[in-house]
Formats: C-alpha cells, structure tokens, sequence
C-alpha cells in the first residue's frame, strides 16, 4: 500500500449516494471531474487544481475543445459562487472513496446541466434554482447553454487507451513540485 494514501477516507464530505448509480453519461461525469478539480482551486489555491483541470478537459474532449470546455466549466461555476450564500459541497476528486461519491449539491448542479443538453430550460432553471439557492439560477443556465454550445462542436476525444497521455514536463524533477499535487498527495 503507498505510504501517501490514507487507510480510509478522512474527507468530511456529506455525499448522498454513489456517482455510478446517478445515470451521468461521460460528458456529465467528465464536467463534474473539471469542476470538482476548479472546486479543489477555490478552497485550496496553494494546490493549483485548475492545472489539473485543464488537463483533464484537454484529454477528455477532442482538440481544441478541452480548454474552451474548462473555461465554460469555470464561467458556469463563478455563476453559482457569485448566486449562493452557502457553501457547495463537493466530493474530493483526489480521494479514491470520494470521487466515487456524490453530494446533494453535485448532483442539482449536473441535473442542471443536462436539462440544458436537453433543451429544457424550464427545468434546468428548476434545477438551479435549487442549487443557487434561489438567487439568479438563469445566471448559471446561461452560462452552461455556452457550455453545451461547445460541446455541440466538439465531440468527446478518442478513449484514452487509443491515445498517447500528454503530461507536463518539471525541468530536472520526476514529478511536479509538491504544490502542484492534489490535497491527498495524488497529483
């Protein structure tokens, strides 16, 4: 067992079921990877997450899309932070036991980006309404309309077993600098 991985969870998440039984296709579990990563960014700047953001958007949606897709991603989510006055939680995409699980908050949050993949913007401001606590949900449905207008011209990248992983080079280092790794030491 790696030394750098804890034994069990020590995350304090309030996760309300397991991601694989929510029915999200790839694209959905691929947005909520890039915003559970720009969330890890907010919290813990000094962890500079949105690195790894941007490359999972890069290596999950065909060139150039990945970077246009995190962007959006980011956009929509500065729409929910400037409409809540709560926190959002979110499960920790570095954790093995978290990023399997999935909060009350992820969950509206996805389920408002499908219904605007859907073409039902009643509901997605249903939806968000909920997640932004009321204040200024049409904020974020238009932002994730952007989104989905991206995603419209650029389909999902080949799988990555046909593909060469592309990763960042540290001159004279193995491995990134240690404030570039995930809060659970996973980079």
């Amino acid at each position: 067992m790696d030394a750098n991985k804890p034994k069990r969870c020590t995350c304090d998440a309030r996760h309300t079921g397991r991601l694989d039984a929510c029915g999200f296709d790839p694209i959905e579990r691929t947005i909520l990877t890039v915003a559970r990563q720009v969330f890890v960014a907010f919290t813990q700047p000094q962890s500079q997450s949105w690195i790894c953001a941007l490359e999972t958007a890069e290596r999950s949606f065909a060139p150039p899309f990945g970077p246009a897709i995190a962007l959006a991603t980011v956009r929509a989510l500065q729409a929910l932070r400037s409409a809540r006055t709560s926190c959002f939680v979110f499960s920790n995409p570095y954790c093995e036991t978290c990023r399997h699980a999935i909060t009350q908050e992820e969950r509206l949050l996805i389920s408002t980006f499908r219904a605007v993949q859907q073409g039902n913007r009643a509901q997605a401001l249903t939806f968000a309404t909920m997640v932004c606590e009321g204040t200024r949900p049409d904020h974020l449905v238009d932002a994730f309309e952007e989104l989905a207008r991206i995603l419209g011209e650029g389909p999902l990248a080949e799988p990555p077993s046909r593909r060469k992983r592309m990763s960042f080079r540290w001159p004279g280092m193995s491995r990134p600098p240690a404030a570039l790794e995930g809060p659970n030491g996973v980079p």
